[in-house]
């Protein structure tokens, strides 16, 4: 992705409900900012207010070159209305409203998917004392995607390019999408941002999804801008780094990805949270532990059978607890109403409790690695002794809270089961799972000092 080109569109602009234009200039810096400087205020009584500032959802222009362009999510940065902030650019068409901003394909891209799809490209021989670099071509790579109500033919097209130096080469991967009948920029959205969550159980990073270009029925091509707000300019990521790569899965990569679309509702809020806790290196370990037992509940109730015993059941039972309870104990005035109901007897008993939810994720883990006798109770006591002193601040788990780098560790390693937990329901075997975990530096490092502190 690149982040230092600049671009810039003189021209006049408007909204779609309005014939008066007003002079600006459009200027993207790729990627981080997009501002539309006007000469004159739009839409005197238009807009949506927030706070006293008018935003549009669609501001429409054209440039002294005829160019036609449509912005998409336009903020007043200042009360005059003659200042914004835009989210999305559309280069070559005008689109009156959301709805009419549909695509028949697009093209696009995410941060780690050159060093994902196209991990090994160049080789390195010593010939006559000099190193000798030999580029790998990589064929083109087609996926069949059966989306309810839609089929997308999906591309993934490997490029060697000329450095700017023009002595090297560098490696581009690009995502092409083909749908059957035109959709609408909303759903092609839906479909990067899962494909995006998916690759994260990949990379095991935070990555950031960019649409570079797309094309209507009619044949119009659309060059396509977004904020994406984050720096983008990371290092590379390092092979041994990521859980697995195109590499490991080619032959696997439509039916883990198909099933992923299948599972992506009840999948979509867990990958997103894993998003952003990866996201957000500040977050501090408390935090971070909290936020991933929470998902690891939900990945379970969710995806998986929590119930203990039926609902109705548990009911009938449960009122028969709190009679006999009420019967046998003499009515004590400093106790709050209802505190029988709401506290000594758990309203959500026919389900399974967290420590049950966690022995089970955490025992696949331990089936796949073969790890030590003890390893799931132990773990999972420090897992739940830590989560409750840091929720319910309870000074007799004090001491049994774990602390700085064993703290880190269990954080590390609740990841990595909720992550395998996914690729096994998403269609990777065992052996797969173990294969590409194996190679992975962090997560057997991690693995070994656990094991170490079991009693």
């Amino acid at each position: 992705m690149d982040t230092d080109k600049i671009i810039s569109f003189k021209g006049n602009w408007w909204l779609p409900s309005e014939k008066q234009k007003e002079i600006g200039e459009l200027t993207i810096i790729e990627n981080k900012e997009i501002r539309l400087k006007l000469n004159y205020f739009l839409g005197i009584q238009k807009g949506i207010q927030i706070n006293g500032i008018r935003n549009f959802k669609i501001i429409l222009g054209e440039t002294t070159d005829y160019e036609k362009i449509t912005l998409l999510n336009c903020w007043a940065a200042d009360f005059l209305g003659k200042h914004f902030n835009i989210e999305y650019v559309f280069v070559g068409e005008h689109f009156n409203s959301l709805d009419d901003i549909k695509f028949k394909s697009i093209e696009f891209e995410y941060t780690y998917l050159n060093e994902w799809a196209y991990p090994f490209w160049y080789e390195q021989t010593l010939y006559q004392n000099k190193v000798k670099t030999t580029y790998i071509k990589k064929e083109p790579i087609k996926l069949f995607l059966n989306i309810p109500h839609n089929k997308i033919d999906l591309l993934f097209s490997f490029n060697l390019i000329d450095s700017l130096d023009n002595l090297s080469k560098k490696r581009e991967a690009v995502l092409l999408a083909k749908s059957e009948k035109q959709r609408t920029f909303s759903e092609w959205w839906n479909v990067v941002v899962t494909i995006r969550n998916f690759l994260i159980l990949g990379m095991f990073k935070p990555i950031y999804s960019n649409i570079l270009e797309a094309e209507t029925e009619k044949g119009e091509k659309i060059d396509i801008y977004r904020v994406i707000n984050v720096n983008v300019n990371l290092s590379n990521l390092r092979f041994y780094n990521m859980l697995f790569t195109l590499e490991d899965i080619g032959g696997n990569m439509e039916e883990y990805l198909n099933n992923f679309f299948k599972k992506s509702n009840k999948l979509k809020d867990v990958t997103t949270g894993l998003f952003i806790v990866l996201n957000n290196p500040e977050m501090g370990l408390e935090n971070q532990l909290i936020q991933l037992s929470g998902l690891t509940e939900k990945y379970f109730r969710d995806n998986k059978n929590s119930l203990v015993i039926k609902r109705n059941i548990y009911d009938e039972l449960r009122i028969k607890i709190i009679d006999l309870i009420k019967n046998q104990i003499d009515p004590d005035p400093d106790l709050p109403q209802c505190f029988i109901e709401n506290n000594v007897v758990n309203k959500y008993g026919y389900q399974k409790n967290f420590r049950t939810i966690l022995r089970e994720l955490v025992n696949n883990v331990v089936k796949i690695f073969q790890l030590v006798s003890g390893f799931n109770k132990d773990y999972c006591n420090k897992v739940i002794n830590t989560r409750n002193y840091f929720i319910h601040k309870d000074e007799q788990l004090k001491d049994k809270a774990e602390k700085g780098e064993m703290l880190y560790d269990i954080i590390r390693f609740l990841e990595m089961v909720l992550v395998i937990n996914i690729l096994k329901d998403i269609g990777f075997d065992d052996n797969i799972v173990k294969k590409v975990f194996d190679r992975f530096d962090e997560f057997n490092s991690i693995i070994n000092r656990i094991t170490r502190t079991i009693q």
